[in-house]
């Protein structure tokens, strides 16, 4: 009978681990990611087209569409998706949908990068705005033609009503199934390593699709409930076939360096029998 109670109980604490270890209701909270595509003749790859975006457990929220300059507007949801068209500036913009109720409100964020002329704003600008009580803040975004990587280091900052939030619980899920778990600092920021969890690696940054990530925080204040999700895509590790290429010019270069000096060598000890002759 005790032996029963005892394995009863360890697992229970077995359960309690793996919960806390791979947080699922992370998965089930609101947030972007891209629509489906759709392949249709004369498909529109103008680096200036509508991009759609579809959005999770989306039922009751409101989206929200900000400019560079921080000016946004009221944008229809058509089922689960929007569509988002160029404003004519150049820079990040932020999608935010918000869903309220008397004792929780739930925020999903994400930052797409429109084409159109130069803005002129920072997309510091842009993230460090107050968009939503209680948010995620990437800092910084990457910067144009760069973007997030496998292996590499993301900071993101958690704010209530634009206050960072300390010692508070963070979770960075990704498509590719790694859940990584920390604590906010005092200054409401946590460091993320973007998991190497990629299944298959091909040569050049084309060949490699990119994988979603969510990160995800919950936090209550006065008897209210917050929600907030910050989503985008990391990339492949460029280290992988670039570590590759090294080698390869590497092995190449010390190959032709042996043929030369193998000639110096013979030529000069052709010079020298010549010479004793």
């Amino acid at each position: 009978m005790r032996i029963k109670i005892i394995n009863k109980k360890i697992a229970m604490l077995a359960g309690l681990v793996i919960c806390v270890s791979h947080p699922m209701q992370v998965m089930a909270v609101m947030k972007w990611q891209p629509a489906p595509m759709k392949h249709k003749p004369g498909m529109n790859h103008s680096r200036m087209a509508a991009k759609s975006f579809q959005l999770t457990e989306h039922h009751g929220a409101k989206v929200f569409f900000w400019k560079p300059n921080l000016k946004s507007k009221l944008l229809p949801l058509d089922g689960d998706q929007v569509k988002v068209k160029s404003t004519g500036m150049d820079n990040y913009h932020a999608l935010v949908a918000k869903r309220r109720t008397t004792d929780m409100t739930e925020v999903a964020i994400r930052y797409p990068y429109m084409r159109g002329k130069p803005s002129g704003f920072s997309p510091s600008t842009l993230t460090g705005g107050v968009k939503a009580s209680y948010e995620i803040m990437p800092s910084p975004l990457p910067r144009e033609h760069r973007r997030y990587h496998a292996a590499r280091d993301a900071v993101f900052v958690v704010r209530h009503e634009g206050q960072p939030v300390p010692k508070i619980a963070v979770t960075l899920t990704t498509a590719n199934g790694t859940t990584l778990n920390e604590i906010s600092d005092r200054n409401g920021a946590v460091r993320f390593t973007f998991p190497d969890d990629f299944a298959e690696t091909k040569p050049g940054r084309r060949n490699n699709k990119p994988a979603e990530f969510v990160v995800f925080s919950e936090y209550s204040d006065k008897d209210h409930h917050y929600k907030t999700s910050f989503s985008d895509k990391y990339h492949v590790d460029p280290r992988h076939w670039k570590s590759t290429q090294l080698g390869v010019v590497v092995l190449a270069f010390g190959f032709i360096s042996g043929l030369v000096i193998t000639r110096r060598s013979r030529k000069n000890s052709n010079e020298t029998k010549g010479r004793k002759s």
